[in-house]
């Protein structure tokens, strides 16, 4: 399933989602990788920062260390 977020300053963030794990890039084509376990989101970069949040219905609400909110959802 395709994923698409947004960091709350616009930047894009873009992706998969299959299997519990996520496929995703960012738009300097950062590689970001993870999980979903009981709808908790755990992701991290390729330099090695960490973001989490949830899932619901579909929707992403994510953090990253620096705090900014990413926000999202997984299209079918």
């Amino acid at each position: 399933m395709r994923v698409n977020l947004w960091y709350d300053d616009g930047r894009h963030i873009w992706g998969y989602f299959e299997d519990n794990k996520f496929r995703l890039w960012d738009e300097n084509s950062k590689y970001i990788w993870g999980e979903c376990i009981n709808d908790r989101i755990q992701l991290w970069t390729d330099d090695n920062e960490y973001i989490w949040g949830n899932l619901e219905n579909n929707e992403i609400k994510l953090w990253d260390e620096k705090e900014n909110f990413i926000f999202g959802k997984i299209d079918k």
